[in-house]
């Protein structure tokens, strides 16, 4: 498991697994990246990184939403 720092400080983790050509894998939920697993055997085959997103997983949340975006700052649709 590796991390990087975001520009707002936040710490955003993510996990490799695999040798080769490098693919980027985005989870598609909030939760951590290891449900993707080896994504059906192409980890022999590539070099995979599988991002946790912000808040997710391992990595943090960001300390000023409004550094994320209009929709973080203003919080959840009524």
């Amino acid at each position: 498991m590796g991390s990087s720092i975001s520009y707002d400080g936040a710490e955003l983790a993510y996990r490799v697994a695999g040798e080769g050509e490098t693919e980027v894998c985005l989870p598609g939920g909030p939760q951590q990246s290891t449900y993707l697993g080896d994504l059906g055997g192409l980890s022999a085959h590539r070099k995979l990184i599988r991002l946790e997103l912000r808040g997710t997983g391992r990595s943090a949340v960001s300390q000023d939403l409004a550094a994320c975006g209009d929709e973080a700052a203003e919080g959840p649709p009524p």
